[in-house]
């Protein structure tokens, strides 16, 4: 993959030694903005990128890249994207929004939210499990009231990758 960087900022200077890590990914390009140039000047220097731009165009007409990572502030995503998708690039948009539909039954739910409720789980999700969990619990509280992390119901499975906060988390859930 040869990889066009659309930013110079903070989540850039993180990405790229971790695109660096990976062989098949080859970073070809940085585009910028005029006022960041200095920065992306130091971002390419530093991590050996061969080429820089301060105009999006000129870098979309880059024959080198193939897929584009877009890290840049949400409110340009969308022009950025666009552009690049119009020029059939492969396309990584950094923190942008997805919608997603889920379908459960009633035991999808328990086993979703024994995993997904627990402080080992990555925090967004928790945090929807969390609201989910409540929801449930207002709608059909029978069904649900049994619900929540593993470690409500005895020993965390997570054994020694355990947060260490079960009294905690059975008191904020009240299974004191």
């Amino acid at each position: 993959m040869n990889l066009g960087i659309v930013g110079s900022g903070d989540i850039v200077s993180g990405m790229i030694p971790l695109f660096k890590t990976v062989d098949r990914i080859n970073c070809c390009s940085l585009c910028c903005r005029k006022m960041s140039f200095e920065r992306g000047k130091t971002l390419v220097t530093k991590y050996g990128i061969p080429s820089i731009y301060t105009n999006l165009e000129q870098f979309l007409k880059d024959e080198n890249i193939d897929t584009v990572y877009v890290a840049v502030i949400n409110q340009y995503h969308y022009e950025i994207v666009k552009k690049a998708n119009e020029d059939a690039r492969f396309i990584l948009p950094n923190a942008s929004t997805t919608k997603i539909v889920c379908t459960f039954n009633a035991r999808s739910l328990e086993n979703f939210f024994a995993h997904r409720c627990c402080n080992r789980a990555q925090w967004e999700i928790r945090d929807v499990a969390e609201q989910m969990l409540k929801q449930c619990l207002e709608v059909a509280p029978h069904l649900f009231k049994n619900c929540g992390p593993a470690c409500l119901f005895g020993a965390c499975p997570e054994g020694k990758m355990s947060c260490g906060k079960m009294k905690e988390v059975r008191k904020k859930y009240g299974r004191e």
